[in-house]
């Protein structure tokens, strides 16, 4: 008998019948197939449930059944309606779908290479076919098999061509602006399909400003964008994007009071919202775990395949995984980065991540924060391709930068890293009243870069050995 385990295939497709993010996590990090799956019966399930996540339609008890009876005749549906009766009284949730899918996968492909192994030895003993061709043969198929795998090679002449194309200057940049363009100029041209930041800073310092900032900015440019709340509502961050486009004071539109300037300015950006709101997707995630966090990301990238970015706002405040500790901060922060950098990768969409910051001390009031003082630390410097911070001076009562110049309405964007380009500090000028970074930029030329070094050798001598 081939190998195979009906029980593990039951809890699979139980779990994506009862929990409405099982097939999206199913196929997050391997694309699932119906011959995966061992029996017949399985495989008509799995392909109902595809048909119907496909047609983005409702994937439940009723809706599968029914998809089912649609291909059997009436003889069958009693039998149909019990044995997938049978399938959801198994399993409660998808949280452990990783492993399973990586059990079934491995079952599946057990199952592949006995076939191939078989064929190729009818072959080498029949003096029929050449010997050579039969190699070749057991070489491609194994290759097959493996390719199903999610984790295939890149290929390296189009990598070459691209690199050839970057170092003659003539490389078309994929990055997003960010509507900053002296940010823009330090993170090698913006938003880059690859890349993971990671926006830093206590509060009231600019964080979700910020992010909403690069949403204004992806809408001017007719980019669709998810924004992942798990602090302010969706009316909040609408009220902030607006603020933000239309020039209009957040308070005002809040409590009312507008002038006849900014209604008009106010209906036009609402005109303008209402025309691209198909390019916003806003969700709520209050108690939202990572795990349907990941599974929202996916549908959203199959409902919206130029889906531009997509935003977390913030780290901290996600729940991990079932299997996580719930008490052991550093593992949550580190479970939750390292399935957003997979999901990223998986859908092929950046991620931006604001992060809450340690409290400071008295004597650390006002100072430039580092790397080293975000929440989980280790595994967010790990995993992120960008780090920046948003840091205002004026809202600790320092009326002065280093140089003299005034902190009144400035504001630093301090990038301390890029995994490929240069750090330092960029002042902006930051409009309190609309939450709004501007480009009135002066450049801070002093000993940041060697003050950045100088507080990595540190830390790194107080956190030990790090794996990045």
């Amino acid at each position: 008998m081939m190998p195979h385990d009906i029980e593990l295939e039951k809890v699979i497709l139980g779990a994506m019948i009862v929990d409405s993010t099982g097939y999206y996590l199913a196929n997050d990090t391997q694309q699932l197939e119906s011959d995966d799956f061992y029996t017949s019966f399985h495989q008509q399930v799995y392909d109902a449930i595809r048909v119907l996540a496909e047609g983005s339609l409702k994937i439940d008890l009723i809706t599968v059944i029914g998809e089912l009876k649609k291909k059997a005749s009436p003889n069958d549906h009693p039998e149909i309606m019990q044995n997938v009766f049978e399938l959801t009284s198994r399993v409660a949730s998808s949280a452990n779908m990783d492993s399973w899918v990586l059990s079934l996968k491995e079952f599946s492909m057990r199952r592949k290479t006995i076939i191939a192994a078989h064929n190729a030895q009818k072959r080498a003993y029949s003096n029929e076919f050449d010997i050579f061709d039969t190699i070749q043969g057991v070489q491609s198929e194994i290759s097959d098999i493996t390719d199903k795998l999610s984790h295939q090679g890149a290929n390296i002449d189009t990598l070459l061509g691209d690199i050839e194309l970057s170092a003659m200057g003539q490389a078309k940049t994929s990055a997003i602006p960010t509507g900053i363009p002296s940010l823009d100029e330090k993170i090698n041209g913006g938003i880059e399909l690859e890349d993971f930041i990671t926006i830093g800073g206590h509060p009231g310092q600019g964080k979700t400003a910020l992010a909403c900032n690069m949403c204004v900015s992806l809408l001017e440019q007719v980019l669709p964008f998810m924004f992942f709340s798990y602090e302010m509502t969706p009316k909040q961050l609408l009220l902030r994007i607006i603020a933000s486009k239309a020039g209009v004071p957040f308070s005002k539109l809040k409590k009312g009071g507008l002038d006849e300037a900014e209604l008009t300015r106010f209906a036009a950006i609402k005109k303008e919202i209402k025309q691209k709101s198909d390019l916003i997707k806003i969700v709520d995630c209050a108690g939202m775990s990572i795990d349907v966090l990941r599974a929202k990301a996916v549908t959203e990238k199959t409902k919206t395949p130029n889906l531009a970015c997509f935003f977390v706002d913030y780290l901290q405040l996600i729940a991990p995984s079932a299997k996580v500790a719930k008490d052991d901060k550093n593992e949550r922060v580190s479970n939750i980065c390292y399935q957003l950098m997979a999901l990223k990768k998986s859908i092929g969409v950046p991620c931006v991540v604001l992060s809450q910051l340690r409290k400071q001390s008295t004597n650390d009031l006002g100072k430039r924060p580092s790397n080293f003082e975000l929440y989980g630390a280790q595994a967010i410097i790990a995993c992120s391709t960008k780090i920046m911070f948003a840091h205002r001076p004026e809202t600790y009562d320092i009326l002065e930068f280093e140089d003299g110049e005034t902190t009144a309405n400035r504001a630093e964007l301090l990038v301390t890293k890029n995994r490929e380009g240069e750090t330092g500090v960029t002042r902006v000028y930051y409009d309190a009243p609309i939450l709004t970074f501007t480009d009135n930029a002066v450049e801070v030329q002093d000993d940041f870069a060697a003050m950045l070094n100088m507080r990595t050798e540190q830390r790194s001598t107080e956190f030990g050995s790090m794996p990045f």
